[in-house]
């Protein structure tokens, strides 16, 4: 019983509560993979590789920052009018709630974020990566966060393969067996041995970095282009299994999903009749250039009720 509430403790101060602990995780690996670059294949990169390579950290690390220090939209007493700009849904968003601990009206796409402790205007998720929320104000940060981490990614594997090539080439140039077979070897070998062991490690990285947050992004394209938030899609989910007969929903589930790197408490809802068709009404979803620029905070405004 001692090691399950330890585990339980440790996994909530890891998930639950606001620690810097993942954003050192990021930014330590970030230093490593372009330290790394720069200290074994710098000087075989082009101008222009390397040109990109310094784009790509600098926007990483202040992308970082910018979304980790932001004000995702905290809503107070004194801004909640200006907050309150979306049309009211029945089944998502009952009418007349009121926060237990910010003592306010809980607006339409708002959520009380357990792990910040305040309510906040279009709630998308908590990220542990950045300790903050994702909302109003900083998911276009987020996002290009996202795409940049996937373009950076990509370009260190462009890179560092084509550092292992060029050592491969420089190793063969000279060798009378020019077999494919042969250069696979060859190859294989360099890529092992320990003093190319930091690259081989940072192009792992890469990859294995490429394929998680490409996933996440396409997830997050295919919730622009929906208008539907991550909060959203979760109160869905909980409604669709709280009006089936057969499959009852648990009383505080938690939502873990790559989509948005993180781990939420759902929302409890009101008890209340609903159909399909309740749940799955998208007020919010008025076409894809409306949907972005609302997304992206540029300006697009919903004042219908």
């Amino acid at each position: 019983m001692v090691v399950v509430r330890a585990a339980k403790r440790v996994w909530a101060w890891f998930f639950e509560e606001r620690n810097c602990i993942f954003q050192v995780f990021y930014l330590t690996l970030l230093t490593i993979s372009y330290g790394v670059l720069v200290t074994e294949a710098w000087g075989s990169l082009g101008l222009g590789d390397q040109i990109i390579a310094a784009f790509f950290a600098l926007s990483c690390a202040g992308l970082f920052f910018r979304v980790s220090l932001a004000d995702p939209g905290v809503i107070t007493l004194a801004n909640i009018r200006d907050q309150q700009v979306y049309a009211d849904h029945d089944a998502l968003y009952p009418r007349g709630r009121v926060c237990r601990t910010c003592k306010t009206i809980k607006i339409p796409r708002s959520k009380h974020c357990r792990v910040c402790d305040h309510c906040v205007a279009r709630f998308d998720h908590h990220c542990i990566w950045v300790n903050t929320c994702i909302a109003k104000h900083n998911y276009n940060a987020f996002f290009c966060f996202l795409v940049t981490n996937v373009c950076g990614s990509a370009h260190l594997v462009y890179i560092l393969c084509a550092y292992f090539i060029h050592k491969m080439t420089a190793k063969i140039a000279n060798a009378h067996d020019l077999s494919r077979d042969f250069a696979s070897q060859v190859l294989t070998e360099i890529i092992s041995s320990p003093e190319h062991a930091r690259v081989a490690f940072v192009a792992s990285l890469s990859i294995g970095v490429w394929f998680l947050v490409s996933l996440l992004l396409g997830c997050q394209m295919g919730r622009v282009v929906r208008n539907c938030t991550a909060n959203e899609h979760f109160k869905r989910q909980r409604l669709r299994k709280d009006h089936a007969e057969d499959d009852p929903a648990p009383k505080r589930p938690v939502a873990l999903d790559m989509a948005w790197g993180g781990v939420g408490l759902v929302d409890e809802v009101a008890a209340q009749a609903l159909s399909v068709d309740d749940i799955e009404r998208n007020p919010y979803d008025k076409g894809v250039m409306y949907n972005m620029r609302d997304a992206f905070d540029l300006g697009a405004k919903d004042k219908s009720s």
